[in-house]
C-alpha cells in the first residue's frame, strides 16, 4: 500500500504520521506539506485579500493534485484539510481513496459537510464532532513514539513542568498553579511562546505576575526538547481547552506519558476512556484538587513513578500515531 500524507505541518503532524505509517508492514508512506491558506480566507476581507488567498490555496490545490495524479497512491490523507478546495478531493476520489483526518475540533476548523462530503472517509478526534458529520469515523489523536521516549541518564529539570500553547483560557490556571509552586516551594517550569513583544510582556506580567516569573522560555518548544524536559521533570501538566462541546484529549495527553513523565491532568471522558484512572495517571476537577494531588504525588515517589511506568508501556503499546494509521487502514478497507 501506498500512502501520501499532505497538510500544513501543525505542530508537525504531518511528519508524525508519516513515521507512524512507516512503522507498518507492507506499507510506503511520503509526505507533502505546505503554507497555510485555508479555502475559507479566499471568501473574506477586500478583493486583494481574496485574490491573494486564492491564488495561494489554488497552487496549493494543484502540487496536491500533481502529486496525487502521479505517485500511484492508494490513499491520500489530509491534515486538518482547511485548505483543500472540495472540487480538488473530488477529482482525486475518482482515482483513489481520499481520507480526512480533523487533528482539531469542526467549530476550530470551519469545515462545512459540503466540504466533508468529498472526501472518501473524515476521521475525527473530537468524539463530539459526530454529531456534525454522523457518517465520519471517530480516531482518536495520537503521539509520535520515534520522538517522545524516554531517555536514559535524565537529570531533574522540574517538579511541576507545562508546555503548550498559551490561549487565554489557560493563563488564569497556569498563574494558580504557578501561585501556589512558589507558596509551597515546588520548582515549576512553564514554557511556550506566550509573548513576542515589550507591551504584551507587561501586560503578562501585570495580570498573571506568577505565571510570568515561572516561565523558563518564552519560544515554541520543539518536540525533542519537550521529550527531553518532560523525560527530566517529576510531573507533567495537561490543560485542555476550557470548551463545553469538547470530550476529545490534546496531544499533552500521550506525549507527556510517552516520554515517561507521571501526567496530572485536568478531567475529560476520553481520558477516562483511554487510561485507567489514578492506576496510571492523576486528574483533577479543580484548582484545589490539583494542589492535594500535586502534593501527594510529589511525597509518594514510588506510586508516583509506578503510575508513570504503567501509563508509559500503555501509550507506547496502544496510543502511538503508528496505531492509530492502522485503525486507519483497517476502517478504508472495510
Amino acid at each position: 500500500m501506498k500512502v501520501l500524507v499532505c497538510g500544513y505541518d501543525h505542530f508537525g503532524y504531518v511528519g508524525a504520521i508519516k513515521r507512524g505509517f512507516q512503522q507498518l508492514d507492507r506499507i510506503e508512506c511520503d509526505a507533502l506539506t505546505h503554507a497555510y491558506a485555508p479555502v475559507r480566507k479566499m471568501r473574506e476581507g477586500n478583493w486583494v485579500k481574496r485574490f491573494w488567498h486564492g491564488m495561494e490555496t489554488r497552487k496549493i490545490n494543484g502540487k496536491i493534485f500533481e502529486r496525487a495524479e502521479a505517485g500511484g497512491y492508494d490513499l491520500i490523507l489530509c491534515i486538518e484539510g482547511g485548505c483543500m478546495i472540495p472540487e480538488t478531493a473530488e477529482r482525486i476520489r475518482r482515482k483513489t481513496k481520499i481520507a480526512l483526518w480533523c487533528l482539531d475540533s469542526l467549530r476550530q476548523l470551519n469545515l462545512g459537510v459540503d466540504a466533508l462530503k468529498a472526501f472518501t472517509r473524515v476521521f475525527f478526534f473530537e468524539p463530539t464532532d459526530l454529531e456534525i458529520f454522523p457518517e465520519g469515523s471517530y480516531l482518536p489523536i495520537g503521539f509520535d513514539n520515534m520522538t517522545y521516549r524516554r531517555l536514559n541518564h535524565r537529570k531533574l529539570s522540574h517538579d511541576l513542568i507545562w508546555i503548550g500553547s498559551p490561549h487565554k483560557d489557560r493563563l488564569l490556571r497556569l498563574d494558580r498553579i504557578a501561585r501556589s509552586a512558589e507558596e509551597k516551594g515546588w520548582d515549576f517550569g512553564i514554557y511556550g511562546p506566550f509573548y513576542s513583544r515589550k507591551s504584551q510582556k507587561k501586560e503578562l506580567e501585570k495580570r498573571y505576575p506568577y505565571l510570568y516569573q515561572a516561565i523558563r522560555k518564552n519560544a515554541k518548544i520543539p518536540t525533542e526538547e519537550a521529550n527531553q524536559l518532560y523525560t527530566s521533570s517529576r510531573i507533567g501538566i495537561n490543560l485542555h481547552l476550557d470548551d463545553p462541546h469538547s470530550r476529545g484529549i490534546n496531544p499533552r495527553s500521550l506525549e507527556v506519558p510517552g516520554s515517561g513523565c507521571f501526567l496530572l491532568t485536568d478531567q475529560r471522558s476520553e481520558i477516562e476512556r483511554m487510561f485507567h484512572i489514578e492506576t496510571e495517571v492523576a486528574t483533577f476537577l479543580d484548582m484545589d484538587e490539583f494542589d492535594r494531588k500535586a502534593e501527594y504525588y510529589l511525597t509518594h515517589d514510588k506510586e508516583r513513578e509506578d503510575m508513570a511506568e504503567r501509563a508509559y508501556r500503555k501509550v507506547h503499546s496502544e496510543h502511538t500515531f503508528a496505531a492509530r494509521c492502522m485503525q486507519m487502514v483497517d476502517i478504508l478497507a472495510r
